[in-house]
């Protein structure tokens, strides 16, 4: 966002978040306090019941290849950054003379293995 919108106004909106999150837990833990522990006990067992419920139910009804295609996706995106971060780290290195030296360490490395 930083790059599409002046900074000034992204650290603001980052800053009031964090101050609304925070106003927002405090007031919410003081509620907690104010609700008697029992119905507290129970509305918590309650709420993690559901949850639980819930997440149990999205995976029987996901797709067996859902997750594999998010796998994937995953692995392609990482594998786009490592070329990318070595495509950087070779321009630096021959900024610097030392790709030579770089290219003999991974040759070697490759008959070790």
């Amino acid at each position: 966002m930083a790059m599409k919108h002046p900074r000034v106004i992204v650290f603001a909106g980052a800053i009031s978040a964090l101050v609304f999150m925070t106003v927002l837990s405090a007031a919410f833990g003081w509620v907690a306090t104010v609700i008697p522990r029992v119905y507290t006990h129970y509305i918590s067992a309650a709420l993690f019941a559901i949850f639980g419920l819930k997440m149990l139910r999205d995976g029987w009804k996901m797709d067996p290849n859902e997750g594999q295609e998010e796998l994937e996706e995953v692995q392609h995106e990482l594998k786009r950054r490592e070329d990318q971060e070595e495509k950087e780290e070779t321009l630096d290195m021959l900024e610097q003379g030392q790709a030579e030296n770089r290219r003999k360490k991974r040759n070697a490395m490759l008959k070790v293995l």
